[in-house]
């Protein structure tokens, strides 16, 4: 299979630092509003920018999706015919033979970019596939899945099945590709992921790169205030990056969701 022309990973991480350092930058009041662009060097004949017009303070997934949308959905349709054909031959494998083969034989590259067509295609036996991958394998592959593809597929995994690879991806710090997956999450999905899921910076950093607030004010009124305050708390012992990160998001929610973050961050910087 031909790949991108650059390091996909190297990309991540220059998006992921691109945002983060725009949200600092706007918070000192050193690059207002759309004002302003900014780059990183991908490698000799690439480099990753910021989309024009954009608030650099509120950077999120859409922009990164605007950075890497064109080459990805080019990568994906140079291989759709080759993903038909795998497809095709989904029903004639069993599920456990799949999983065998798969943890010995098959790089998660190459799951993630076929379980998109696979799972699209085969819907419920590729939840049978899925639920016998270790955590671990799931969140190898999972950076490489069509990113068109899961609008469709994530909203029909089960919570049970997507919490080990989500603390899995929070572990790892991957955020990104958390954030690609919460995208598309249903109240059930955004329930149990509260109730599971106790890593405070984890969910701020992922959440600042979810374009649908609406998402956000349903995950956040799940959380409730306590749990806010306690978001609130975690920002202000942490790092400028996810301090930053969660003042972003509160600007973004619905007022009535974020006062409670925002009264315990006034009440800690007394």
């Amino acid at each position: 299979m031909n790949a991108l022309p650059y390091d996909r990973d190297r990309f991540d991480a220059c998006a992921a630092e691109i945002v983060a350092n725009t949200r600092e930058l706007s918070a000192l009041g050193w690059t207002p509003a759309t004002s302003s662009n900014f780059s990183m060097r991908l490698d000799d004949r690439h480099a990753v920018i910021t989309v024009s017009g954009r608030d650099k303070g509120r950077l999120g997934a859409d922009d990164l999706k605007a950075l890497r949308g064109a080459l990805s959905d080019a990568l994906f349709d140079e291989q759709a015919e080759a993903f038909a054909r795998v497809s095709k031959l989904a029903p004639l494998v069993p599920n456990a033979l799949v999983v065998t083969v798969a943890h010995r034989a098959v790089p998660p590259e190459v799951a993630g970019r076929v379980g998109g067509a696979v799972g699209l295609a085969h819907g419920d036996r590729a939840i049978g596939v899925l639920s016998g991958l270790n955590p671990d394998y799931l969140a190898d592959a999972a950076p490489y899945v069509d990113p068109r593809v899961i609008p469709h597929f994530a909203p029909r995994l089960p919570a049970k099945l997507l919490i080990p690879a989500a603390k899995e991806l929070l572990r790892r710090r991957d955020y990104l590709t958390a954030s690609r997956f919460v995208e598309f999450a249903t109240d059930e999905h955004i329930v149990a992921f509260e109730k599971a899921i106790d890593d405070d910076e984890g969910i701020i950093l992922t959440g600042v790169l979810v374009s649908d607030t609406a998402i956000m004010n349903d995950i956040m009124r799940a959380a409730g205030p306590d749990r806010s305050q306690r978001m609130a708390r975690s920002a202000a012992a942490g790092t400028p990056e996810v301090l930053a990160a969660l003042l972003s998001l509160l600007s973004r929610i619905d007022p009535e969701l974020a006062k409670p973050a925002v009264t315990e961050m006034l009440e800690i910087g007394r």
